[in-house]
């Protein structure tokens, strides 16, 4: 048995924990292939993936810095082919600095940059403001967005003056929190960062309490923030919470009367949504209305929490079928 890797793009250097690591299919024309195995820095992350499987998250974060990985397929007479290795560096300073100094404040909105470079598609018009103290959102009126959200898109604007309901909830939250972090939840929701601004002030507030409902705790370290920027452009975060994957597959059974196949591409985005809260690249109000009556079909109540929005998330977007 044989096989080489595709060049997984932009995974060279990554900021992702664990991104998506991709290679070609395998063939063997003698008895076939019986799975595949990764290899994180010559040992073994994960055995027994399908055969038909082509992706792979690793089991295991990635620490900062360099590393290889490869993939050994094993055919049906027990017979192992290692593929050639690949370079993987994650690079942990993807965070904007000025997110931590509320005297940059202004110099961080117009920076219009952050490692990532992504850009989000839509407009800040589909913004809407979120209470982060019971994570409401409203997917029906977000195109309603306020005057703030739409000054957000526009990098050489003035960081709004106007303080919003979210960020008076999640400054009362901080009081505990060192001023540090205080600054950061600040300059998030007022200015954003070069692939959030597009969000407005409002779902960027609704991004932090998808990551409150994930992890239990507002985002404290420059680790959390980069994985509030990830969880903002529709990213996996770096970071995993076992009890709240758990209760996402729990969700998902409960919507779609099955459990998540784990090779089926549209079940892992519903469990990772749900889990996470991951935003959409492209709006589409329609079809959040759609959700939004399915999720009340199903549990008989509107959502509110900030999970029951990220499950309305998994429905619009996610393309899992009962």
């Amino acid at each position: 048995s044989s096989f080489t890797l595709s060049s997984p793009a932009d995974n060279t250097v990554n900021s992702e924990a664990r991104p998506t690591l991709s290679w070609n299919a395998s063939s063997d024309t003698e008895s076939g292939i019986e799975k595949y195995r990764l290899y994180i820095d010559n040992a073994l992350d994960t055995d027994n993936i399908a055969n038909t499987a082509t992706s792979r998250h690793p089991t295991q974060n990635f620490s900062c810095g360099a590393h290889t990985w490869h993939i050994a397929a094993v055919d049906n007479n027990g017979n192992i082919t290692n593929s050639d290795p690949y370079d993987y560096t994650r690079d942990c300073n993807t965070v904007p600095s000025y997110l931590f100094n509320q005297q940059n404040q202004s110099a961080g909105a117009n920076s219009g940059s952050d490692d990532d470079n992504e850009t989000g598609d839509g407009s800040s018009d589909n913004s809407h403001d979120a209470d982060v103290s019971d994570s409401s959102e409203t997917a029906a009126n977000a195109s309603e967005g306020s005057d703030d959200n739409k000054n957000s898109g526009n990098s050489n604007s003035e960081i709004p003056k106007t303080t919003t309901p979210a960020l008076k909830t999640l400054q009362s939250e901080a009081k505990a929190i060192a001023s540090k972090a205080k600054d950061a939840l600040t300059n998030f929701i007022t200015a954003g960062t070069g692939t959030t601004k597009i969000l407005g002030s409002g779902e960027r507030s609704g991004v932090i309490a998808s990551f409150k409902s994930a992890f239990g705790r507002n985002p404290a370290t420059e680790i959390d923030w980069t994985d509030i920027v990830k969880i903002a452009n529709g990213r996996w975060p770096g970071q995993k919470n076992e009890k709240t994957e758990t209760n996402a597959k729990a969700a998902f059974r409960k919507i779609y009367l099955r459990e998540p196949e784990k090779d089926n591409p549209h079940d892992n985005n519903a469990v990772a949504v749900i889990s996470y809260g991951l935003r959409p690249t492209n709006r589409n109000l329609n079809s959040e209305k759609n959700a939004i009556k399915s999720f009340k079909f199903i549990y008989g109540y509107a959502p509110k929490s900030a999970m029951a929005w990220d499950i309305v998330r998994a429905i619009a977007y996610s393309g899992a079928k009962r």
